[in-house]
């Protein structure tokens, strides 16, 4: 089973309904190092199902991988960067639908 393949930090969130299954398996395609610092800032951002597979295709990307092998980007600056991206996108968007409604 994929989920298998996630590491011992992200089951124990998935275990928790921090993570959800799918967003899980997700996840378990990325390397135990991405794994790691994807653990890490689930302490700060919520990991969704939209959130995790963007981190997978991303991961999938040959032009990520040039950029972290030759130091242009380390795995955890790019994870986080993507994260507070998705985050501040998120709270636009609830911005201008509150700003909608008005």
């Amino acid at each position: 089973m994929r989920i298998d393949k996630l590491s011992d930090e992200l089951k124990a969130l998935v275990d928790s309904g921090d993570i959800s299954i799918r967003a899980g398996v997700e996840l378990s395609f990325l390397s135990e190092n991405a794994q790691a610092v994807v653990a890490e800032q689930a302490e700060d951002f919520k990991i969704d199902m939209k959130k995790a597979k963007a981190l997978h295709d991303a991961a999938d990307k040959d032009y990520y991988r040039a950029a972290v092998m030759t130091g242009q980007i380390d795995k955890a600056g790019a994870i986080g960067n993507m994260l507070r991206m998705q985050a501040q996108r998120a709270v636009n968007e609830a911005m201008i639908y509150l700003w909608k409604d008005e």
